[in-house]
C-alpha cells in the first residue's frame, strides 16, 4: 500500500454519535492491539476493507460537517496516509478526531522516530487514546 492510500473498513458520511457535532466517519482496516471486548473485532485483519486513496477520501467528506472522525481498527497502524488526509481536513477549517488504542504517551515515543505517527498525532485535534476497556 502506498502512503497515499488508506485501507477503509467502513465509512459513515454523517453521524453525530462519534464525537462533537455532525462528523464523517471512517473507521480503518487493521489492528494489532486486539482489546478484549473490542466492539469491531472484524477490523482486526490487515486483509479486508478496500482501498482509498487521500484524495478520494477528502473528496468524500461534506463540507458542512464539522469534522472527520478516524476509527478502527487502529488509525495509527496507516498513519503515513492518515497523517496526510488529516492536514488536509484541517487546512479546509474541519476539525480531526482519533480514536487509539495506543496511550497518547506510546504514540509520543514513536513520534520521536515515525514520521507517520508525528504527523498523524499534530493533526489530531482530539484523541481518545488507550485501549478499550469493557469496563469502563
Amino acid at each position: 500500500m502506498t502512503s497515499d492510500v488508506v485501507r477503509v473498513a467502513r465509512i459513515v458520511p454523517r453521524t453525530i454519535a462519534e464525537g462533537p457535532g455532525e462528523r464523517f466517519a471512517i473507521w480503518v482496516q487493521g489492528c494489532s492491539i486486539r482489546c478484549p471486548g473490542c466492539f469491531n473485532p472484524q477490523f482486526w485483519g490487515a486483509r479486508g476493507g478496500t482501498e482509498q486513496t487521500v484524495h478520494d477520501l477528502l473528496d468524500a467528506v461534506p463540507v458542512d460537517v464539522e469534522g472527520v472522525t478516524l476509527l478502527g481498527g487502529e488509525p495509527f497502524e496507516q498513519p503515513g496516509a492518515l497523517g496526510v488526509f488529516a492536514e488536509q481536513v484541517r487546512a479546509r477549517g474541519q476539525s480531526v478526531m482519533t480514536f487509539s488504542g495506543y496511550t497518547v504517551a506510546q504514540l509520543q515515543s514513536r513520534a520521536q522516530t515515525d514520521a507517520g505517527v508525528a504527523r498523524l498525532l499534530a493533526a489530531t485535534d482530539l484523541l481518545v487514546d488507550g485501549p478499550f476497556d469493557r469496563n469502563q
